[in-house]
């Protein structure tokens, strides 16, 4: 072969070498178009994307359209989860009744001396078939120590079964005396609860336990924040939990607002505070309660739930004025009353449940609709032994109940009617 003919000539290996170049070119173009969108380009932040967000496992929080729409969202942190608008409106209702206070009397009535065992079972169960909500929410004046003598601040353990046999699977524990038996009681009061199956509120064994993020639950589908403070703990209360260095275990108003925005910053869609509050047998709240009352509101919390008067006061809507400038509404059920107590009062026997749809909009917005069903705690004899139970006032008396204890029941109803007059709720009709 001539020289001429090498310089024409492409050799094999040349070939190769040149088709390899062509097929990195091309790869290297697919991929720059797929990941970079053009050359000097950076590559999209797939990560950073709200919907990605949203999808990821633990993502909170909700998206509205409207800033006034949703609560206490100028209050989230700039870094606060977000989640899509949900396609359709979403529900869940709540149950609550007023304070159970398991004193001497009532307690004794439950002591069985032939078996030497305290038994509550049927005291509450007249109104499960009010009690089936996805929340049924109660408030106990008690502490249960194992071993400690029974008094008026402590119950039987029985006493939860009885919570939770009744209907009830949520229970507001913090109340003014629950420090006085110290923290071990605080934590042994808890933990009965537990065993009977019931959700505790209101106290902790531990400061993280009352996190706010720690009190959110789902509820179909409905990330909700259900919150418990004590406005005014005993004397005694404070003075044993301050020398035990525990006074975070009993969570108290000065910090409720705080929670409520900080709830709103974990992701709760709603909010709803329970409050032990108010002076035993008062009528209407009291000025430091209606101011309390409006911070919560402030800062977004959509119900407030009262117990502690022991005596049933109205209800109305506040307005909210969000720090973002927005107006909102929010359900303020001052005292729901007592459902159970050895005072035999019109005020003490008369008690109430609150029946409440809380509805979460497609842009996030939160409305609520409530009902009552007006209680009557019936005490009557049985061998020589006096016996409670708690029966709603819009059902057919018990057979077994006389005709002192029919007036009493409609008593009682007419007390509770009176006093939600006006209120922004209607009565139930039963079931």
């Amino acid at each position: 072969m001539t020289n001429h003919d090498k310089r024409r000539g492409i050799s094999a290996g040349t070939i190769a070498a040149l088709s390899g170049c062509g097929l990195l070119l091309v790869l290297f173009l697919v991929l720059t178009v797929r990941f970079g969108g053009s050359c000097g380009q950076p590559a999209a932040d797939i990560s950073a994307s709200p919907t990605r967000a949203a999808a990821e496992p633990g993502a909170q929080g909700i998206v509205s359209s409207d800033p006034a729409a949703s609560r206490g969202q100028a209050g989230r942190a700039a870094s606060a989860p977000t989640a899509a608008p949900s396609a359709a409106p979403r529900s869940f209702t709540l149950t609550a009744g007023g304070t159970i206070a398991m004193e001497p009397d009532v307690i004794s009535s439950g002591y069985y001396r032939d078996v030497k065992a305290y038994d509550y079972d049927d005291v509450l169960t007249l109104l499960t078939d009010d009690l089936r909500a996805d929340i049924n929410l109660v408030s106990l004046e008690n502490l249960i120590v194992p071993g400690a003598k029974v008094s008026g601040v402590i119950a039987p353990a029985e006493v939860m079964r009885m919570l939770r046999r009744g209907g009830f699977d949520t229970v507001a524990l913090g109340f003014p005396k629950c420090g006085e038996k110290g923290a071990d009681a605080i934590r042994t009061t808890l933990s009965a609860a537990i065993s009977a199956g019931l959700r505790p509120i209101g106290i902790c064994s531990s400061p993280a336990e009352a996190a706010p993020a720690a009190m959110i639950r789902e509820v179909n589908g409905i990330r909700v924040a259900l919150l418990h403070y004590t406005m005014t703990p005993t004397a005694a209360s404070k003075k044993q939990l301050k020398k035990e260095s525990a006074m975070d275990l009993l969570p108290l108003t000065a910090q409720a607002a705080a929670d409520v925005t900080a709830a709103r910053s974990a992701g709760a869609e709603v909010v709803i505070v329970s409050l032990n509050w108010g002076k035993v047998n008062a009528t209407s709240p009291a000025k430091d309660q209606k101011q309390l009352a409006q911070s919560l509101a402030d800062a977004g919390a959509d119900v407030l739930i009262g117990a502690g008067s022991r005596c049933v006061q109205s209800a109305e809507w506040l307005t909210g004025n969000r720090a973002d400038g927005s107006a909102g509404r929010t359900l303020c059920l001052w005292s729901l009353g007592c459902l159970l107590s050895a005072s035999r009062s019109n005020n003490a026997v008369a008690g109430m449940l609150a029946h409440l749809t809380v509805t979460v909009g497609t842009d996030g917005r939160v409305t609520t609709e409530a009902a009552y069903t007006p209680t009557f705690a019936w005490r009557y004899n049985v061998a020589s032994t006096e016996r409670y139970q708690v029966v709603s006032a819009l059902r057919d008396a018990p057979d077994a109940m006389n005709s002192d204890q029919r007036s009493a029941l409609a008593k009682a109803r007419t007390r509770i009617e009176k006093a939600m007059n006006g209120a922004p709720l209607f009565e139930r009709t039963p079931r």
